[in-house]
């Protein structure tokens, strides 16, 4: 029987894909060569959809089709702008040295579902202390709220820069910049280890919520228990 394959999130076909992407190949070739060199069907219409929901800045810079349809709405929506790229960030900053310099993501359940729940992670890159919190959608007005509210507590000395990945949930990056005098970069795309400690806390975090759990029944008490388990394994801390 012929076996089907699914895209998952920074699993070895999404990585297959984007590498394939890039040297331009269209979904068409890929998913020949992905039966090929696997012997499971990858169909062209499935890798679209995948990279139209989760990567459209690809569609007009790789793709010779471009679903033109889509595109004049998306190119908007997915706008990020004005962002301070990850290379202008002050080299020290990797010798992890002092407190204050955070990475920011969100996690998101993967299913089709009507809930849109997600948890917002910042991580302190020198004591691996985590910051999270449920959120009732990724919008970026949501996770802008969140960010304030939650840094807003904190010293100034404890809040020094973040360093965001390239979703649209962080499209207010600069309203989080000016009320909390913190300086903001970005990650380049698909270079997950320029924010290796936030990628690696919430893979830990997945261990208590795997990419089935639905977060609609998630509480922000049962939240904060897996953090504090995460926190126990650290062995600094903020202080």
């Amino acid at each position: 029987s012929v076996r089907y394959c699914r895209i998952e999130i920074w699993s070895k076909v999404e990585e297959y894909i984007l590498k394939k992407i890039q040297t331009y190949y269209s979904p068409k070739q890929i998913s020949w060569r992905w039966a090929l060199k696997t012997d499971e069907r990858l169909s062209k219409d499935t890798i679209y959809s995948y990279i139209y929901n989760n990567y459209p800045e690809l569609i007009s810079k790789y793709f010779r089709r471009k679903w033109k349809k889509y595109q004049h709405k998306r190119k908007q929506k997915y706008q990020l702008d004005n962002r301070r790229m990850i290379d202008r960030r002050p080299k020290s900053i990797e010798k992890r040295t002092t407190l204050g310099h955070w990475e920011s993501d969100t996690v998101v359940w993967k299913r089709k579902t009507k809930s849109k729940k997600c948890i917002l992670t910042n991580v302190e890159r020198k004591s691996g202390f985590l910051i999270a919190r449920v959120l009732p959608n990724a919008q970026a007005q949501s996770v802008a709220n969140a960010t304030l509210e939650d840094f807003s507590k904190l010293p100034k000395y404890k809040r020094k820069t973040m360093t965001f990945d390239n979703g649209r949930e962080f499209a207010y990056h600069y309203d989080i910049e000016r009320e909390l005098k913190i300086t903001t970069y970005f990650a380049h795309p698909y270079c997950s280890r320029e924010r290796g400690t936030n990628e690696n806390t919430n893979w830990l975090l997945r261990q208590f919520l795997p990419k089935w759990t639905d977060f609609e029944t998630l509480t922000e008490k049962e939240l904060q228990k897996y953090v504090a388990l995460i926190k126990d394994r650290k062995s600094t801390r903020l202080n």
